[in-house]
């Protein structure tokens, strides 16, 4: 076998260790080609890079099969390799990928939701069967960081808020369909849900009708109407409820309540005069005016009983806060509609 000696590490060589050139052999053997290849390359990367995005450029075609038909042929081998690299750099490639993205935020946002836009059923075929074989990962995941979604939503608030509302817009009639589907299959979990939260957080919950009411009044006003009458029974029967439990829990407030109602109702029938007030605005009157709400105004003695008229109805005597006073039942029966002239004359005093 012919042998040549290379001109680069002056050894004898048989010619197969010689790259072909023209019709002979290169001057350098492979060994020593390949060693000055790599570092004129390691001295001059702008050059090689300049060369090899050149090439790219001329050869796009054919490199883009060759790259195709390699990942065909070695789908495995480079899955291993790449998993493995992931494993021994995952700190370096999460650092690349944050300072990536910050550079090119907008850019990276619009590719993906270009994407998902133009794949979104592969997207979710893809989503829906990891699930299925990861089913406990999402758990695992909140129970390990339980702080991380609270304090995402809170540093990221307006972004969030301002993303829902765009997908909101753009799927409308998509959102709709799904959340009547939601609420009617979770009714009974919503409204555990909904009422835990009123429990626990009353005063924010009332702000919230309230503002809510304030801003569509028209609306809740119908809404109301309809509701009410397409469930009169259902509601008559939850007031009853709960009025029933009211007294039971407050039957001194029930009493006097219904001491205020009583004679309200006997003063429109014989056409005088008619104050609207509530139980609390009459205690408020009393103790502004010196009267004991919980004593008889006559005796000062015994517990109040009966909604006196100071000035009875049959003598001109009116329903208003002037004209009421707290009394015992004795006192009550006792001054009958006598004036309090009359009546303390009946008493010899």
């Amino acid at each position: 076998m012919e042998k040549k000696v290379c001109t680069k590490c002056n050894k004898e060589k048989n010619l197969t260790e010689y790259y072909k050139q023209g019709g002979g052999h290169k001057a350098a053997c492979k060994e020593c080609a390949k060693a000055y290849s790599k570092k004129w390359q390691k001295e001059n990367p702008e050059k090689v890079k300049a060369q090899k995005k050149k090439y790219r450029q001329e050869n796009a075609e054919n490199e883009k099969a060759y790259k195709k038909k390699y990942r065909q042929e070695n789908a495995e081998k480079i899955k291993a390799r790449d998993k493995k690299y992931r494993q021994e750099n995952a700190e370096k490639i999460k650092a690349r990928h944050k300072k990536y993205y910050q550079e090119n935020a907008e850019k990276v946002r619009a590719r993906h939701k270009k994407y998902r836009q133009e794949n979104l059923e592969k997207i979710k075929a893809k989503d829906k069967k990891w699930r299925e074989e990861n089913p406990e990962y999402n758990k695992k995941w909140r129970e390990e960081n339980p702080e991380y979604n609270k304090k995402y939503r809170q540093e990221n608030l307006e972004k969030i808020r301002a993303r829902h509302k765009e997908y909101y817009q753009e799927n409308l009639e998509k959102v709709k369909a799904y959340n009547k589907k939601y609420r009617q299959e979770n009714s009974e979990k919503l409204k555990a849900r909904k009422k835990k939260y009123r429990e626990n957080n009353p005063e924010k919950a009332k702000a919230q009708r309230k503002k809510r009411y304030q801003e569509n009044a028209e609306r809740e006003k119908a809404y109301s109407k309809k509701y009410r009458q397409e469930n009169l029974e259902k509601i008559r029967a939850r007031c009853r409820k709960y009025s029933k439990k009211w007294r039971e829990n407050n039957p001194e407030k029930a009493k006097a309540q219904v001491r205020l109602a009583q004679s309200k109702r006997r003063a429109q029938k014989i056409n005088t005069q008619v104050e609207e007030f509530t139980t609390e605005q009459l205690n408020e009157h009393w103790v502004k005016n010196n009267i004991d709400p919980e004593r008889c105004y006559h005796c000062g003695e015994a517990p109040y009983e009966h909604l006196d008229h100071y000035m009875p109805y049959a003598r001109g005597g009116t329903h208003t806060k002037e004209n009421l006073v707290p009394s015992c039942a004795p006192c009550n029966l006792s001054k009958g509609d006598k004036t309090p002239d009359e009546w303390d004359k009946y008493r010899g005093l």
